[in-house]
């Protein structure tokens, strides 16, 4: 993706994917090694699907890497203020946009580390059986606290949803992020960064970067986005045969990682997971820092 002569060190940008504006964070050292068989990192967000909430990930893992893989982060569609539109986008969409973003720009033969969180997690997995191996080149696959199934057997769903089957309540959620982004930006990451004073963003550097995150998504549009598309994988996100091409594609090559205190996972998920993909190494970290969304503790 970094063209000869550039060098990007976790730069956000805008890129076009099949027509769509997209949100891409890019840690790479440049030409002198990249090339169409250096080694990438690809990741894909859950929801929302703004990438500013895992620059802090991406870059520890590109650090972790020596700086000698391309680690690429990849939003959702309508997902960000830069790029919101009036479209809303289902969760099949966000499908056909990851596949359209990986024939783009990762389909030369290159090789992939492809990895997810939440609900990106499920996006890769449809992504990895839609798309032959002949034209994106997986070597593994890693979900971090993966939502695959089942996602209204949730502790979390079972409290949202509720609220969130009303688009009384939608629209009233959106309205009221229009609203909040009229207000001064200064403003704003201020009470937002005395509102996060809460684990597990409660030192000064998480409750920054977090705040400073959120701004991203206070848009009227990319609420109404995130909430259609929250409401679509709620609908969409049953049991796991609709799994059964990606995880007989990947073989040995998947790796599950599940946290002991998410409350987006069904209870008994890793277990079931086991059982219908015995080749899936499933991993149930026992650690109470590990959140559903892990890149904004730095305890993680």
């Amino acid at each position: 993706m970094v063209a000869d002569g550039e060098s990007r060190y976790g730069e956000v940008r805008n890129i076009s994917v099949a027509g769509l504006a997209t949100e891409v964070a890019i840690f790479s050292a440049g030409a002198e090694v990249v090339s169409t068989h250096r080694l990438a990192l690809v990741f894909f967000t859950g929801n929302p699907g703004a990438i500013q909430f895992f620059i802090p990930f991406l870059r520890r893992v590109w650090e972790l890497s020596g700086r000698r893989i391309e680690v690429c982060g990849v939003a959702h569609a309508g997902h960000s203020v830069s790029t919101a539109s009036d479209d809303m986008y289902s969760v099949s969409e966000q499908i056909q946009h990851k596949i359209h973003f990986l024939g783009e720009y990762y389909s030369n033969g290159r090789p992939v580390v492809l990895v997810a969180h939440s609900l990106g997690a499920y996006v890769a997995l449809k992504v990895i059986e839609q798309m032959p191996p002949a034209q994106l080149n997986v070597l593994h696959f890693i979900g971090l606290c993966p939502v695959v199934s089942h996602i209204q057997k949730s502790r979390n769903a079972r409290l949202a949803m509720p609220f969130m089957r009303h688009a009384a309540v939608r629209n009233a959620a959106a309205h009221a992020a229009g609203l909040f982004s009229s207000l001064p930006t200064a403003f704003l990451h201020t009470v937002l960064s005395l509102g996060l004073m809460v684990e597990p963003y409660s030192d000064s550097h998480n409750r920054q970067h977090t705040a400073s995150s959120v701004l991203h998504i206070v848009d009227k549009r990319v609420i109404q986005n995130f909430l259609f598309l929250a409401l679509d994988e709620m609908n969409a996100l049953q049991g796991l045969e609709p799994l059964d091409a990606a995880f007989k594609t990947l073989g040995q090559s998947a790796t599950l990682v599940y946290s002991p205190v998410d409350g987006w996972v069904a209870p008994g998920a890793p277990a079931e997971i086991r059982k219908r993909f015995p080749n899936c190494k499933v991993l149930e970290k026992n650690d109470p820092w590990l959140c559903h969304m892990f890149s904004l503790n730095s305890r993680s």
